[in-house]
């Protein structure tokens, strides 16, 4: 009875720590110092600290102020990222538009092109989390049949970086 009580404690411990990776992480998208976040969010810096140490967990309010930020609520307690969420916004839709409005200039296009949702993601995803976490992602909301091979997603990121430069 012991060790699954202290087995339930080190998962517990592990969820705050990633929740914790997590929010740091978003925070950093998001181009806020960690003082700026507490303070929209209500909070002192000393909280939240703790909360990206994962020595403490936010509350509701606190994850309620700092999502009127941009801040991808579901990602930072779930570890999945929302691609409805205002993480995607109009910017991110217009690069979506420009690149399949484009593409048709590039005579190979990648085995998951018709698959419009991996697509959009990919692109609504460039270069904002390591490939990893991307495909991850992909799996958890898409399922792990439709996530392309780390090396596809490489390769589309760059065709992606030249087509950003070529633009005016």
């Amino acid at each position: 009875m012991a060790s699954a009580g202290a087995s339930h404690a080190a998962r517990m411990v592990e969820a705050r720590r990633a929740g914790g990776d997590r929010l740091r992480l978003e925070r950093e998208r998001l181009g806020f110092a960690p003082v700026a976040l507490a303070a929209l969010g209500g909070q002192s810096l000393n909280s939240q600290l703790a909360y990206e140490a994962g020595r403490r967990s936010p509350d509701a309010d606190y994850l309620r102020a700092i999502a009127t930020t941009g801040a991808d609520i579901a990602y930072i307690v779930m570890g999945l990222r929302s691609l409805d969420s205002s993480a995607v916004n109009q910017l991110s839709r217009r690069r979506v538009e420009a690149v399949e409005a484009a593409w048709h200039l590039i005579v190979k296009k990648p085995h998951f092109w018709p698959d419009q949702e991996v697509r959009r993601a990919l692109i609504s995803w460039h270069r904002e989390m390591p490939v990893r976490r991307l495909q991850e992602m992909l799996a958890a909301q898409f399922g792990p049949g439709r996530v392309p091979p780390k090396s596809s997603i490489h390769r589309f990121w760059i065709a992606l970086d030249q087509f950003w430069r070529a633009q005016p």
